[in-house]
């Protein structure tokens, strides 16, 4: 703020972008506007933005398959996809569990059928068992396309992208775990993708997880 006697501006009252001249007890004052910070915090607002934190929570677990779960390029572009899929999914506001919120997770998104597919993690042999059936050509779901498992440990303990087989034939698959990772902390996804590994079908948890 400045005070001063003049008589090039005297007693003008106006506002010219941030700065405000007026007279106050007979004194020209020429005066910044205060900031204006708008910081909404409507309900809906908020948990909106629990729900950032949830999913920006769970990145990190996905972040080392994510560029293939969601055959994006870039990890900046699979983050986009992870986080625009999964905003609206996630509980927020002691309205869940941990796991809960694994189990509505998707770790993949995309237009092809959701694979036939089972899995059984073995807790005292360290192994789990993946089981898929064939399923017919028809839209959305080709023989060629590939089927894959996603395994995580919620402790921390790592990240597993597993190879699996074909939608064409049935088949069964044993993954054994390292040593660090927690088995009765694992969640395991489901997906398929296309020969091409352009696109994915939605991931399904397949054990582990509940929502």
């Amino acid at each position: 703020m400045a005070v001063f006697d003049t008589t090039i501006v005297e007693n003008i009252r106006k506002s010219v972008g941030n700065v405000t001249m007026y007279v106050n007890g007979g004194q020209q004052v020429v005066r910044k506007k205060a900031a204006v910070v708008k910081d909404r915090k409507s309900p809906v607002q908020l948990q909106q933005r629990e729900r950032f934190k949830v999913v920006a929570a769970l990145w990190p677990y996905i972040k080392p398959v994510a560029g293939r779960c969601f055959c994006q390029g870039t990890v900046r572009e699979a983050w986009n996809r992870f986080l625009r899929v999964n905003v609206s999914r996630v509980l927020v506001n002691g309205e869940q569990t941990d796991e809960e919120n694994w189990g509505r997770l998707l770790v993949a998104e995309g237009p092809l059928v959701v694979p036939d597919m089972v899995a059984e993690i073995g807790v005292e042999n360290r192994e789990v068992v993946f089981r898929w059936r064939h399923q017919p050509d028809c839209p959305g779901c080709l023989y060629d396309d590939g089927l894959y498992g996603v395994i995580v440990d919620r402790d921390g303990g790592g990240t597993l992208f597993v190879e699996l087989g074909q939608r064409d034939r049935p088949g069964e698959r044993r993954i054994g775990m390292p040593a660090g990772m927690q088995m009765e902390r694992l969640v395991v996804y489901g997906l398929a993708i296309n020969k091409t590994r352009t696109r994915t079908s939605n991931s399904m948890v397949l054990a582990g997880g509940y929502g």
